[in-house]
């Protein structure tokens, strides 16, 4: 267990996020294991959600023009080691 912030001082609302995920957790009949698990109940790996992430990211910047600087490598510039300010 980590101990975390309920907001941070940018303003995410921690809490209410990780409420979120176990509630859709719970509706899946999911109630033990990782919070980020595979089928198997296995641990996924960061690797894996990172790519998920900036897949997603680079979506974004590429439907909405502005929202992410155009001068940003989304694959190599961000990450989840890396803050996301």
């Amino acid at each position: 267990m980590t101990p975390l912030a309920s907001t941070t001082s940018s303003g995410l609302k921690v809490k209410q996020w990780i409420a979120r995920t176990v509630a859709i957790k719970e509706t899946l009949g999911k109630t033990r294991g990782p919070l980020f698990g595979n089928e198997h109940g296995n641990i996924i790996r960061s690797k894996v959600i990172e790519l998920a992430l900036m897949d997603k990211l680079q979506h974004i910047k590429d439907v909405h023009p502005g929202v992410i600087p155009s001068d940003l490598d989304v694959y190599k510039d961000l990450g989840i080691s890396r803050s996301f300010r």
